[in-house]
């Protein structure tokens, strides 16, 4: 699928299946127009096949906090299948540097990436990367199903 910058280069993205012997875990926060939230994400292994899936709705939450919240629930569920080798990607640039240590996280959601960081280290491999909102389809409609955003409402 293209992808349009504000200085108009296109470029082409796609999901890709993970390196072999690994998996890979999508992840997706999402608000809607009420601050309602949710998140969720999707593990697949590296023939693209199904794994596991997660959705939780936050009450009320921020985009950052609801994107932290994806990527430690996904370690959290990776962590408890058994998996050793793990790619996950994240379309918040935000949490990928927090999680890297390239940046310092608000303190009120420091102690979820600090999680985040002591989960990585229960894998052989774990690997936070950032990519484009669209190539995680699936996380994505899981994330905006729970936060209601799906949800059709009589006035």
């Amino acid at each position: 699928m293209p992808v349009t910058h504000d200085h108009k280069q296109r470029i082409h993205v796609q999901w890709k299946p993970s390196q072999p012997y690994h998996f890979k875990l999508n992840t997706d926060g999402s608000v809607n127009d009420r601050k309602f939230a949710g998140m969720g994400g999707v593990l697949q292994d590296d023939n693209g096949q199904f794994v596991a899936a997660y959705a939780e709705h936050l009450h009320r939450a921020t985009n950052n906090l609801v994107e932290v919240c994806a990527v430690r629930q996904g370690l959290i569920l990776a962590n408890k299948l058994g998996i050793r080798h793990l790619e996950v990607e994240c379309d918040s640039q935000l949490v990928v540097h927090w999680s890297q240590g390239i940046s310092t996280p608000p303190w009120h959601i420091k102690w979820l990436v600090k999680d985040i960081q002591e989960l990585q280290s229960l894998f052989c491999t774990c690997i936070i990367i950032h990519n484009y909102r669209e190539t995680n389809h699936v996380a994505d409609f899981l994330a905006k199903s729970v936060a209601g955003n799906f949800c059709l409402e009589s006035e």
